[in-house]
């Protein structure tokens, strides 16, 4: 009877399914049947992968993040959770200007070297910037006495970097110019967060002395070098105007906002044509150009800005700013002598 009494009891207190909602973990099983849930809850093994509604959470901020971008323009969205960036910018570096057939080793104007800034921009996660690095600037032709068509000098570096001066046919063709490099720049919608300025071109030099490079990208660029006189070369733009045009037998052409100035063509006779302005927050001014002379000069280089608090660095001769940064090498150099100068970068980090 008491037997009885004991399975009577056992079968009306005792529910031999294992119950649910214990707790499991680190140090603690769950009773047969049950399995540890998501929740570190013991549960049947059909609700042990489906975690409680509560147990969802935010997802956190994007964490730390870096990209680079070579020349041209290009897209960026700015990630989940970030409300900074960090930028580091170069424009692009100037074309280098030809030389004079007979002296391989003359003092050809090379271009100049790009500007550099770094600066922390304050954004909104999902905004669309748009980033636009500079290109370097075309390379000027050597003269040659054995043609007599036009020798074209250098484009400007996209975008605005100012075209190296043609030298059109007259007698024999003398050197062209390079081109400035282009400018290098942020802008949300239609409106400029940060521009850097890019080197200017250097100018074709035939047999003058002087050495007619082109100046460097900076927050105020520098001045080009002549070949006869330093007033041949182009001015560096400022932080609020153009640079002024080289003065010689053909004068250069001033820079504007954000345009490096063209340089003018030469006549030919052995006569060196002016180097490009680079583009930039303004232009620098194009080298003079020879006729008569070889008054020749490289172009100046584009100035900077930037909406928030920056760090400017211009560029030395051929080099950029900021030139040993590792994130510098390679970019923003001034071409010398026939050749192109090298593309800007931008690095952006969170």
């Amino acid at each position: 009877m008491r037997g009885a009494l004991v399975v009577a009891l056992l079968a009306g207190c005792f529910d031999p399914r294992p119950q649910p909602g214990v707790a499991c973990g680190a140090g603690s099983a769950c009773p047969r049947g049950l399995e540890c849930s998501a929740a570190n809850t013991c549960e049947l093994p059909g609700d042990a992968a489906a975690p409680p509604v509560d147990a969802a959470i935010d997802s956190p901020p994007a964490p730390g993040g870096r990209m680079e971008f070579g020349a041209g323009a290009h897209d960026f969205i700015v990630p989940p959770g970030v409300t900074s960036l960090h930028v580091k910018m170069w424009g692009g570096g100037g074309g280098g200007g030809g030389g004079n057939e007979f002296q391989p080793g003359d003092a050809a104007g090379v271009g100049g070297g790009a500007g550099f800034a770094e600066a922390d921009l304050p954004v909104m996660a999902g905004e669309l910037l748009t980033i636009t690095v500079g290109t370097g600037g075309g390379a000027g032709r050597n003269e040659d006495s054995s043609i007599n068509v036009t020798s074209p000098g250098g484009a400007g570096g996209e975008p605005f970097g100012g075209n190296g001066g043609d030298v059109v046919p007259n007698g024999w063709i003398g050197p062209s110019g390079g081109g400035g490099g282009g400018l290098s720049a942020i802008t949300r919608a239609a409106d400029l967060v940060l521009a850097v300025g890019g080197g200017g071109g250097g100018a074709g030099d035939s047999s003058a002395s002087g050495v007619p490079r082109g100046g460097a990208g900076g927050e105020s660029g520098t001045a080009g070098g002549g070949a006869v006189a330093q007033r041949n070369g182009g001015r560096g733009a400022t932080p609020t105007a153009g640079g002024a045009g080289g003065t010689g037998t053909i004068n250069g052409r001033d820079g504007a906002s954000l345009k490096g100035g063209n340089a003018p063509a030469s006549q030919g006779n052995g006569r060196g044509a002016g180097g490009g302005g680079g583009g930039g927050y303004f232009g620098g001014g194009s080298g003079s150009s020879g006729n008569s002379s070889d008054e020749s000069g490289g172009g100046g280089g584009g100035s900077s800005f930037c909406v928030e608090a920056a760090t400017f660095d211009a560029g030395v001769g051929p080099n950029p700013g900021h030139a040993t940064d590792p994130d510098a090498q390679g970019v923003g150099i001034g071409g010398p002598r026939t050749m192109a100068g090298t593309g800007g970068r931008a690095v952006v980090t969170w």
